[in-house]
């Protein structure tokens, strides 16, 4: 699985599934402290800390109340039987996630102040964790952000 932010920064995740380091979520599955998970353990309405560049092989998921970087705002699953290559799947993230950054925010991604990254599976990740996830991640590279993003139309 790879994030690749609008800005052009590539970061591999490792295919170890390393788990949450304690229990992270309540009962309603709300993240309620901050945690280290695989990167696949990442859903929709969760929030996390920086993404930074290079291999990585976990991700800091945080309750949205507290400053954090970025917010999963969608997900979309790819179809193709076979792998379809880096171009085609980052051709497709970027539309799927640029259609879904205006739903979610209020506002284009030139109009706001946000940008967006997003996760998605490579060739490695494809084959042995039959990953076809793309995930969408609104944010700032600044961090900063404290709530949801969800139509704050800025």
């Amino acid at each position: 699985m790879r994030v690749r932010p609008v800005a052009a920064l590539v970061a591999v995740f490792a295919l170890a599934l390393t788990g949450c380091t304690g229990s992270a979520r309540d009962a309603n599955g709300q993240v309620t402290t901050a945690a280290t998970v695989d990167p696949f353990q990442v859903s929709v309405g969760d929030c996390t800390g920086e993404l930074p560049a290079g291999s990585i092989k976990t991700v800091t998921l945080l309750p949205c109340s507290q400053a954090h970087y970025w917010e999963a705002f969608s997900s979309t699953t790819l179809t193709e039987a076979a792998y379809p290559g880096d171009t085609l799947i980052g051709e497709k993230a970027s539309a799927a996630c640029t259609k879904s950054f205006k739903e979610f925010v209020g506002v284009s991604g030139d109009a706001s102040k946000y940008t967006f990254n997003y996760f998605y599976p490579d060739q490695t990740t494809w084959d042995t964790a039959h990953d076809r996830q793309i995930l969408c991640l609104a944010g700032s590279s600044d961090g900063n952000i404290t709530g949801t993003l969800k139509g704050v139309k800025q």
